[in-house]
């Protein structure tokens, strides 16, 4: 059985790069918008985004040939001709195959990881007495949520980087032998409540310095440090106690109270940024009141960007769509091409000046950072 299914995809690959001379009629009507065919990525989450001329709403499907791995076959709706799916790519040459109807595209992009000595470092905090009961309470894995959300915040930011003429330049994940992004998982010196008890300012600092002060300890590292505190079962997800985001010196800092909305898996990125169900006001609000599945995705994974902007050495920002203002919470803009109104079976489109975005000021700097390359 394996072995036909393999011979299947070797002759549909044989096919279609045989006669590829032939297809441009097909290629012509899936037009990818944002990479030049066989152009190099240096991160391996590919947001691919285009337009397909003679489907006005519909599914697309991309496959990569190049990869075995479970994510190698991605789909997304096309609505007004328009789509946006992101596909995981194996280092060095990923030879894709677009189809939509009867229309099918060859398309190849390369990936080359990052040999940036700088990297960002993934930590998951918790206090010293918390359990694996504590860890099963935010919904989920919260290594596999983590993971998804890193390597969606290495692809927005070089992705909105290129978008406002800047070059496709991110930074680089720690990862562990098979290129995943690297979780590890750090336990406090204090107990859970210990660390509630301390002044949100306070909590950072302590954190941060047994952060550094541990074996995770790396000059060449910036952190991003998700901080448990047993917050996803035990206080209120309305409450303050536990509540932290904060961002500085090559440290950003998040708590895990809204990683319960989190997907665990590339594939339910869409399906997430794009769920209208309403939420209880009680415990996830998304800081923009908009009180759905797909607002509290958004902000929050929007909100870990922003903090990491200011690790890597960005201030707040005036300009409405800036990750470093308000911008963040338009981070489901950035995978989608459109938005579910709050109100069930509205739809907005937006503008490309509407989605979240780097500002030219905020962008300047980071193109400096010794973080991003």
């Amino acid at each position: 059985m394996q072995m036909s299914r393999v011979a299947t995809r070797v002759v549909i690959t044989l096919i279609v790069f045989s006669f590829s001379t032939i297809t441009n009629a097909f290629a012509s009507s899936i037009m990818v918008e944002n990479y030049d065919d066989s152009e190099i990525l240096h991160y391996p989450i590919a947001l691919v985004q285009g337009r397909v001329s003679e489907i006005e709403q519909g599914v697309v499907v991309i496959e990569n040939l190049s990869s075995n791995a479970e994510t190698r076959i991605a789909r997304a709706p096309i609505l007004r001709g328009r789509f946006k799916t992101l596909i995981e790519l194996r280092p060095g040459r990923n030879d894709l195959i677009l189809a939509a109807g009867a229309n099918v595209r060859p398309f190849t992009l390369i990936y080359r990881a990052s040999s940036n000595p700088h990297f960002v470092r993934v930590v998951w905090f918790r206090g010293a007495d918390e359990t694996e009961n504590d860890d099963h309470s935010h919904g989920g894995d919260v290594e596999l949520k983590l993971r998804v959300a890193a390597r969606l915040w290495q692809t927005a930011t070089g992705e909105r980087l290129y978008a406002g003429g800047y070059g496709r330049r991110s930074f680089r994940l720690e990862t562990n032998d098979n290129g995943e992004a690297l979780v590890w998982k750090l336990r406090g010196r204090k107990r859970a409540d210990e660390y509630i008890s301390l002044s949100p300012t306070e909590r950072f600092n302590a954190i941060y310095r047994e952060t550094r002060e541990s074996e995770l300890g790396d000059r060449n590292a910036c952190y991003f440090i998700l901080v448990s505190l047993g917050a996803g079962g035990n206080a209120s997800f309305d409450s303050d106690e536990t509540r932290i985001a904060l961002g500085t010196n090559e440290v950003a800092m998040l708590d895990a109270s809204r990683v319960v909305s989190w997907p665990e898996r590339l594939d339910q990125v869409e399906e997430f940024l794009l769920d209208a169900s309403r939420v209880s006001e009680e415990y996830a609000r998304d800081s923009a009141f908009r009180l759905t599945k797909w607002s509290l995705v958004s902000s929050t994974l929007g909100a870990g960007l922003h903090e990491l902007g200011h690790a890597f050495g960005l201030d707040h920002s005036t300009e409405p769509s800036d990750f470093m203002s308000r911008g963040f919470d338009r981070f489901n803009r950035i995978f989608t091409v459109y938005e579910p109104s709050s109100a069930l079976g509205e739809t907005r489109f937006f503008d490309d000046d509407e989605v979240a975005s780097w500002g030219r000021t905020s962008a300047l700097r980071l193109i400096r950072s010794k973080w991003i390359e």
